[in-house]
């Protein structure tokens, strides 16, 4: 396949020209979130490219105030370092689309809970930033199916 290589700016302004205005019919429908892990446990520490990617209906600042006790979250704080107002989504179409797409690098770990009971969270992916960046906007912007993540490359590529 062939690698994107398009720059930054070259991509926010095809994404921008392509992806329209938003119009007074537009109904908010959240927010997409990208997350950084701040445990301090060596299994999670050892990734350097580990992000949690999902959608929340409500502010990120309330969704994540009590991460350090849910699994989903690592039974850690979190960092948020990009975050995307949506508009027309359906967040389970989104979460599906994406862990689709990043399947072959979801986080395989368990997380035992403040009672003990094991979770496997899911939207846990070991990909750089600027790849999942791009992915979220090939998503909103309709052309995800157009594209794949490559391992190898650790790149998204045309199909």
């Amino acid at each position: 396949g062939k690698t994107v290589t398009k720059t930054e700016e070259e991509i926010n302004t095809g994404f921008l020209k392509n992806l329209g205005t938003i119009e007074d019919e537009d109904q908010p429908s959240g927010f997409i979130y990208v997350l950084r892990s701040l445990s301090r446990k060596p299994e999670i520490q050892q990734f350097e490219h580990l992000y949690k990617v999902g959608f929340s209906s409500k502010s990120i600042a309330k969704r994540i105030a009590n991460a350090k006790n849910e699994p989903t979250y690592l039974m850690a704080p979190v960092r948020s370092v990009a975050e995307y107002e949506t508009f027309n989504l359906k967040p389970k179409r989104f979460e599906k689309l994406l862990h689709h797409f990043f399947a072959e690098v979801c986080l395989d770990l368990e997380v035992a809970d403040n009672k003990g009971k094991m979770h496997k969270p899911r939207e846990w992916f070991i990909v750089s930033l600027d790849v999942i960046d791009l992915a979220i906007k090939l998503i909103i912007n309709k052309q995800i199916q157009h594209y794949l993540y490559d391992t190898t490359s650790k790149s998204i590529i045309v199909r």
